[in-house]
């Protein structure tokens, strides 16, 4: 492994731009290492061309167009991706229940998800398994959104019952039922009956 000079080495792009040829290459139904073993270059090769953080040289060109991938392509950008619309991206609904920082971390990471989701659909030069990945990412934003709104949160009256806030709200109940004795009967049985289930 060459040590970190500061330097690009020979082929290597300083900030990777994928062109037609990296896309084709990262679309192929193959591993890193089964491209390197049928062309007999190395598994890092291979990596950093489909990233688009080196571009091969004439002799990998050569061997890669056993793979269908045009030696010109390396240096063209990447076909864009039909009916790609100019402007899709979903946007953040508003949540007018929501306040506090609670709602702001929210709020944050729903504008993230647009951001990334809206990039992902521009993105023409992203694969199949490259957006698959963005995907599942962002299923984890979902989830963290869903906790923190209390979307994703499935309580149990069980669980409400023994919250400390619980005891506030019973407290308050209680207090408010006193004159009704009846009344302050039938939800204290009504409450016990939730809290065996």
């Amino acid at each position: 492994m060459a040590a970190k000079t500061g330097k690009k080495e020979r082929g290597e792009v300083a900030h990777p731009v994928r062109s037609r040829g990296s896309v084709a290459l990262a679309r192929q139904a193959k591993t890193e290492e089964e491209i390197a073993a049928r062309l007999g270059i190395s598994r890092a090769s291979v990596g950093h061309y489909r990233t688009g953080r080196r571009n091969p040289g004439k002799a990998a060109r050569t061997k890669l167009a056993d793979l269908g991938i045009a030696e010109e392509w390396w240096d063209q950008p990447p076909a864009p991706r039909p009916n790609t619309p100019a402007d899709s991206s979903p946007k953040a609904p508003a949540n007018a229940k929501l306040s506090g920082p609670i709602a702001v971390q929210a709020l944050y990471l729903q504008d993230e998800l647009n951001l990334i989701l809206g990039e992902l659909k521009n993105d023409d030069a992203a694969t199949p398994t490259e957006r698959l990945k963005v995907i599942n990412a962002c299923a984890g934003i979902l989830k963290q959104i869903g906790h923190l709104t209390g979307e994703l949160t499935n309580i149990s009256e069980e669980r409400v019952l023994k919250l400390p806030a619980w005891r506030n709200i019973q407290q308050a109940i209680t207090e408010t039922l006193t004159p009704w004795p009846e009344a302050l009967r039938a939800m204290g049985i009504k409450l016990e009956e939730l809290g065996a289930e």
